[in-house]
């Protein structure tokens, strides 16, 4: 099994960009099931950095709060993410994937069920076996 986060205002879609997404839902994926694990929801503040004059929560410690917040995820679905933010999440062994603005989260989830059960990436398949999928 692995955890995947969805930025997602809605819960139901792909509908948020990575830096600005005001909650992540987090589902438990495996090859025969899914299931909803539940939501991060962000404080305000770190949803729009750019709107506070002393720029507290900068951008650097804004992605620092949500690859904490997202820990237990092998995967991150958005619809946009900034270069360097992909990086930093990659190093901790959370991979970014980009989807359409509005993609179903109920069939991604299916994709991935069906992935993990005929042909998962090397890398995941590796992390499967040692039993440390959703705790990278």
């Amino acid at each position: 099994m692995i955890q995947v986060a969805y930025c997602s205002t809605n819960g139901l879609q792909i509908n948020s960009h990575f830096a600005t997404s005001p909650s992540f839902t987090i589902y438990e994926i495996g090859p025969e099931i899914s299931h909803l694990v539940g939501k991060i929801t962000l404080a305000e503040e770190t949803q729009h950095p750019e709107q506070h004059v002393e720029h507290i929560a900068s951008e650097d410690d804004n992605v620092s709060l949500r690859i904490k917040a997202l820990q237990k995820c092998s995967f991150v679905y958005c619809s946009q993410i900034g270069g360097p933010a992909a990086a930093r999440l990659i190093q901790s062994s959370i991979y970014p994937l980009k989807a359409v603005d509005g993609t179903s989260i109920e069939e991604t989830n299916e994709k991935l069920s069906q992935m993990l059960k005929t042909n998962p990436p090397p890398w995941l398949r590796k992390k499967l076996q040692n039993g440390k999928a959703g705790n990278a």
